[in-house]
Order: C-alpha cells, then sequence, then structure tokens
C-alpha cells in the first residue's frame, strides 16, 4: 500500500496519504474543485473537478 485517499462526500475535500520510502506517511489536502489528485504509484491522475463531477451539492453545503 503505497497511497490511501479519502474523500469527502459532502464538501470538496480530498486527503491523500502517500507512504514514503522511509516508511512514514505524507498528507497531502485538496480543497476545493481546483488542481490535481496524482498517485504516483500507480502512474494515475485526475482532476479534482472530475471526481466531484455528479455530486448533487446540498443547499447548505456548497462547492468552496
Amino acid at each position: 500500500l503505497r497511497d490511501y485517499v479519502l474523500i469527502d462526500q459532502s464538501t470538496a475535500h480530498i486527503e491523500h496519504f502517500h507512504k514514503q520510502d522511509d516508511g512514514t506517511w505524507l498528507l497531502r489536502e485538496y480543497r476545493g474543485l481546483e488542481g490535481m489528485l496524482r498517485l504516483q504509484a500507480l502512474e494515475f491522475e485526475m482532476p479534482i473537478r472530475d471526481i466531484y463531477e455528479k455530486v448533487e451539492w446540498s443547499e447548505e453545503r456548497s462547492t468552496p
């Protein structure tokens, strides 16, 4: 396991944990719809906007 990703369903917020070579975990947070999620171990990348493409935001919560 090299990457662990938590995706919030109620707001545009993603936590990406990447395991470093020394065994420690590096956290990168994404807030809002801008940016690109990259998983180096899988050579995968996806725009944050695409992850939330079909999410219907409630009126009390909106995208940041």
